[in-house]
């Protein structure tokens, strides 16, 4: 009796059920590919990171399914480039062991918004990779994707082009209120994009029989990639692109001179293509304009941002301090799988060289370091960055194995994908080293990574492995419980990442609701259902801010009922209960042990049931998890003061001190004391020494025209504020009490005038408001000055992505600009004293 096994068969053409499961998932692939570089959600405050995360891990999902329905289907699996897919799979394992190992696992596994350092979003990565080498085959379905493609990244770049010419507010939808900012990322982002639209497009010139109007589409995406290249100014990307295009441009007019194939019977010399002089204007056109960004880029970008109002300027950590922050973790036992993926900000915090305080950056937390790859140094220590090293080198194996060996017999089409893949591959890789490329940038390097796979095992048969399940029974059920587990292990992840993606929606959409139309029992709700929905740190601290936010109302009220006694003894409650909950769910991050502190400080100056030692072992904590930061030890001193114990306001003050030698506040809250306790003349004493000791420090002249002018001594209180505007025209405290001198000695207009100046970057801040309103109206009397400074100074930006740009150099190499500016640092002269004469005639120390 014949026994009847189960046993998928290989048809030769395949029947219509493959053809559509293999199609759907081709389709869902190259949707994504298309759609990648414009993907938001419009009038959404979104991470957009988080967005193009979740879709991608959606669409790859889906067509990982369908594939392992496929191979089901057909019982066999055709598998191109085994060994690069093993190493980018064991990049993962090992990013795996180290977020076990790391101490925060929810954030190294996840994040708050699946951030590109992840063990997740590194998985994504692989899959990626996987997926594209696994399901692209059809070429047909592959060329009218990439055709989109280059349509959807023209209408991009356009799109671009006429924000900056006509204005920031054209198709904003709600979401890209400034020209720098993009669907893409940041906007450095748009200019490696654009490096690479200007190689892909130089390739497709070169290889491709393209009519005139493709020809014409293709330099007209040249031109409008090489123009948001001289607005945005990264250096590196106009080296690779000036470099690319030179190499071209020498090809182009040798190929059918010194590289003319030999002719033979199947080819003849005759038949190689003649140099096509609209292509090598098009590349020639490059050259030079790269060139002019490698040589001028700084003056020509600087000019052209000033013609269109785009002034742009993105820091990182410099790769010497990011080696720093490396060689300090790994003396801490953690060389070999780091601090933990997404953790560079932790290890920042711990390790960061202490003369980063004496900058504008000191208390800017960076979450990457210099580079995508040498952040890895840091987080996945060194078997995470060999185990990459490794994938991107048998990567670049298999491109040469594609180009090199293969070029004497290829396959015109799939030649033409494998040189774009590997150029884009190699390409946004190598920005990886020395940059930290969006999500975008991200994912596309690892289609086009598959995409390179695809094309060699298309041009080099012999390489791919089949494997088939259909020749007997525990095969075939070996391939059923693959496949189980694919779609199961698909399924699970993606619900996980799902849960985690509404969440943020749901506190997104709390925070909108709290700034544009203020209900906190609504916003309240809105947090507690996203922290129901993917329990954060996050998202409870800001249910915290908003029991603070009630405390403080209630405080104000003058005439507290019953109801509002027992409405603040709950708020007190609960906030203490949350900032407890938020310290035990990431003990490790200081800003839970800096909110609970917080909490506890705001309860002890009111009476309310705390203790002391309470609000000091929370400060403490946080402390000792960020030892460089001075910010602590101020808020302790500012609330010991407010309760009168001045003797360990000045011993906390004097601890900030000597972490953040100009620390204005820190500074300021001092002159306050010294002038509360009596001790002007000693302080003024002490102050004029030191500003003969660092001349070129500002916070000093601040300092000295602080005590200054709380004797009403204007003349000379006014002399060293002018002094500290001249050694830094941005700093904001000085310009609000030189505005006070000038109320004082009746120069209206000039207190206007400069006080509307403050007022730019301080824009929330009521009492400023107020003083202008009152000087305008004919008041002009000099306000009560408190423990902390009347305004705030101008600190780096930090966008919702984690980009940080700063209109101001840095004072150290340790912060680097990403993009060039032609704006050369003003140089004083450490000679001369700045304080004019007038002001330091009867002044200046015996």
């Amino acid at each position: 009796m014949d026994h009847v096994t189960f046993s998928p068969r290989l048809r030769p053409g395949g029947d219509t059920l493959e053809r559509w499961l293999i199609g759907a998932a081709q389709i869902v692939l190259l949707t994504l590919l298309v759609i990648l570089p414009i993907l938001f959600i419009p009038h959404a405050q979104l991470s957009l990171g988080f967005t193009k995360s979740f879709v991608a891990l959606a669409a790859v999902s889906s067509a990982f399914v369908l594939f392992g329905l496929f191979m089901l289907r057909m019982g066999f699996v055709r598998l191109v480039g085994w060994s690069t897919l093993s190493l980018w799979w064991l990049w993962v394992f090992i990013g795996v062991a180290s977020a076990l190992l790391s101490g925060d696992r929810r954030d190294a596994f996840l994040g708050d918004v699946f951030g590109s350092g992840t063990v997740g979003f590194m998985a994504l990565l692989a899959l990626i990779i996987t997926v594209t080498a696994l399901v692209i085959e059809q070429r047909a379905r592959l060329l009218r994707g990439l055709m989109a493609l280059a349509v959807v990244s023209f209408l991009f770049q356009l799109w671009h082009v006429l924000r900056i010419v006509a204005g920031p507010e054209w198709l904003s939808f709600g979401v890209f209120t400034a020209p720098t900012l993009s669907p893409l990322g940041s906007f450095n982002d748009v200019a490696i994009f654009s490096g690479l639209l200007i190689i892909v497009s130089l390739i497709a010139l070169l290889q491709l029989p393209l009519r005139a109007s493709a020809q014409v589409f293709f330099g007209l995406l040249t031109a409008l990639s090489l123009f948001l290249l001289l607005v945005i100014n990264f250096f590196a990307v106009w080296v690779t692109v000036g470099f690319f295009a030179l190499l071209v441009l020498l090809y182009a007019l040798t190929r059918d001179r010194l590289l003319a194939p030999v002719s033979t019977p199947a080819i003849p010399a005759a038949a190689a293509r003649s140099v096509s002089w609209p292509v090598v204007a098009i590349v020639g056109l490059v050259c030079v304009t790269a060139a002019t960004g490698v040589l001028g880029g700084s003056a020509v970008g600087s000019s052209l941002g000033l013609a269109f109002g785009v002034q742009y300027v993105e820091v990182r950590p410099s790769f010497t301090s990011t080696l720093d922050i490396a060689s300090a973790a790994y003396r801490d036992d953690q060389a070999l799988l780091g601090v933990g993926p997404a953790r560079f900000e932790d290890a920042w915090r711990q390790y960061r060289d202490p003369v980063i305080n004496t900058t504008l950056f000191w208390n800017t937390t960076f979450g990457s370091g210099s580079g995508y790859i040498p952040t890895m140094l840091v987080t996945l220590g060194v078997a995470g960055v060999l185990a990459m090293l490794l994938a991107l080198g048998s990567l670049v194996l298999t491109g040469y194995r594609t180009l090199v060996t293969a070029a004497a017999q290829a396959d015109a089409f799939w030649y033409f994908i494998a040189t774009t893949a590997s150029a884009s591959a190699f390409y946004l890789w190598g920005v990886a080293f020395i940059y930290v490329p969006g999500v975008s940038l991200l994912l596309l390097a690892a289609f086009m990574s598959g995409l390179l796979l695809v094309a060699y095992g298309q041009l080099q048969p012999q390489s791919a492995r089949v494997y088939t399940f259909t020749d007997s029974r525990p095969r075939a059920f070996i391939l059923i419980g693959i496949v189980m587990a694919m779609v199961t292990g698909a399924m699970a992840v993606l619900f996980v990442v799902s849960t985690q993606f509404v969440a943020h929606v749901t506190f997104a959409n709390a925070l909108r609701a709290a700034t544009t139309n203020p209900d906190p029992v609504a916003a309240d709700a809105a947090l507690a259902d996203a922290d129901a929905l993917f329990p954060s740190d996050s998202y409870i601290a800001q249910r915290v801010q908003l029991r603070l936010g009630l405390i403080g109302d209630l405080l104000r009220t003058e005439n507290p009922t019953e109801a509002d006694v027992s409405r603040f003894n709950q708020a007190a409650a609960e906030a203490l209960s949350y900032a407890s909950e938020a310290v035990r769910r990431d003990p490790t991050n200081p800003t839970t042990h800096l909110l609970l502190g917080t909490v506890h400080g705001v309860l002890f100056l009111n009476g309310a049931t705390t203790t002391e030692g309470a609000l000091m072992a929370a400060f403490a904590k946080a402390s000792e998890l960020d030892p460089q930061n001075p910010e602590y030890a101020l808020i302790e001193a500012q609330i010991a003061a407010r309760v009168g114990n001045l003797a360990r306001t000045r011993t906390l003050l004097q601890m900030a001190l000597t972490r953040k030698s100009n620390y204005v506040d820190a500074l300021y809250l001092l002159t306050q004391l010294d002038v509360s306790e009596g001790n002007t003349e000693a302080a003024l004493s002490s102050a004029r020494s030191l500003v003969s000791i660092e001349p070129q420090n500002p916070v000093r002249y601040f300092q000295l025209g602080s005590l200054l002018l709380s004797r009403r001594d204007t003349a000379a209180a006014r002399g060293a504020f002018e002094a500290a505007l001249a050694l830094d025209p941005q700093f904001a405290n000085a310009r609000y009490l030189l505005a006070l001198v000038y109320i004082e000695e009746g120069r209206t207009a000039e207190a206007l005038a400069a006080l509307r100046t403050v007022q730019s970057t301080n824009m929330e801040n009521a009492e400023l408001n107020e003083l202008i309103a009152a000087l305008e109206s004919g008041t002009s009397t000099i306000p009560t000055l408190g423990v902390t400074p009347p305004v705030s100074e101008s600190t780096p930006a930090v966008d919702g992505e984690g980009v940080t740009t700063s209109p101001a150099p840095s004072d150290t190499d340790l912060i680097v600009p990403v993009n060039r500016s032609s704006t050369p640092d003003e140089e004083i002269d450490s000679t001369d004293d700045p304080l004019p004469s007038e002001a330091t005639s009867d002044e200046t120390p015996d």
